[in-house]
């Protein structure tokens, strides 16, 4: 069966007491047997009242246990969002911590591929400088292996008397024949052929060649003066052709260097490094700078801090 509403059970309740006050109005203003009839209907009335509120009883009573069970399940609902929170708390502790530990590895990882990068462009330097070390190299080989072929060739006949140089001879007969008596060691032959290479054959790019040849003579004759003005030559004539251009920086720092100007051997070697930073001279040429003695101080300063003391 089902129970009736508040609102209709207030209104029930509120009826039968407005019929309560006007059954008792009734028996004092009716006469007597209109009052034992009235009397028989407030008993009637009564038993409503009472029917009523034993129905109002129910309702509350059903009601306590629906709000009962109402709040048991509200709390059950709270201890499992608790429990779940305390779940989500522990789970992001671990993300947390695991995070951290995979943080690091990978950081170690970045900075292990910085390193290899760092190592990759340092041997891929490396291995540039190489080449063109053995570019060079495979130049002198070729130049080297044309000086033994000629060395091999029988010699060329001498020049008639009163003649102003070799006649019909090549460029490269003329070279090679140079670069024979240079290596055979007959240092004066070698450098009056270089000579009338320079005279015979002025605009031809191999002209550098043997102008930095003399120079080097000279140097191994240790006429110092003369090699610094033959190695000159070569920069003066052959500025951006010449491939003996380091070498001829180089042997001309030496020059300085052996004849006592210190400071120029510096300035030579220093110059090499700056102009030719790629030359297989580099090294001997800061190995040399070491070896120099400390630059001085311009005079005027030396002058100042002596006057200052």
């Amino acid at each position: 069966m089902q129970k009736p509403s508040t609102s209709t059970q207030q209104r029930r309740l509120r009826a039968g007491a407005w019929i309560l006050s006007l059954a008792g109005l009734a028996s004092v203003l009716l006469p007597t047997g209109a009052v034992a009839q009235k009397q028989s209907d407030l008993q009637i009335l009564n038993r409503t009242v009472y029917d009523l509120q034993m129905e109002v009883n129910d309702y509350k009573k059903a009601n306590d246990e629906k709000m009962s069970s109402l709040k048991a399940l509200l709390e059950q609902t709270l201890d499992a969002a608790n429990k779940a929170n305390a779940s989500l708390s522990v789970l992001k502790k671990d993300m947390d911590e695991q995070q951290k530990s995979v943080a690091a590895p990978i950081a170690g990882v970045g900075t292990k591929i910085d390193a290899l990068t760092n190592e990759f462009s340092f041997v891929k330097t490396n291995v540039e400088i190489m080449n063109q070390r053995l570019t060079k190299l495979q130049a002198q080989v070729v130049e080297l292996d044309n000086t033994i072929k000629t060395m091999q060739a029988p010699a060329p006949p001498p020049p008639a008397a009163g003649a102003q140089g070799p006649v019909n001879v090549t460029p490269q007969d003329l070279m090679s024949s140079a670069n024979r008596d240079k290596i055979s060691r007959n240092t004066g032959l070698a450098l009056q052929q270089y000579a009338d290479y320079l005279r015979l054959f002025p605009n031809n790019p191999e002209g550098c060649e043997a102008q930095y040849n003399i120079g080097e003579i000279q140097y191994t004759q240790k006429k110092y003066k003369d090699a610094i003005d033959s190695f000159d030559l070569v920069f003066e004539k052959y500025p951006t052709t010449c491939i003996q251009a380091d070498d001829a920086r180089y042997m001309k720092a030496m020059a300085l260097k052996d004849s006592g100007n210190a400071a120029g051997a510096r300035a030579e070697f220093q110059n090499l490094v700056t102009m030719y930073p790629d030359s297989p001279l580099v090294g001997g040429a800061q190995d040399e700078l070491k070896k120099l003695p400390a630059a001085r101080p311009p005079a005027s300063s030396r002058t100042k801090k002596g006057s200052a003391r």
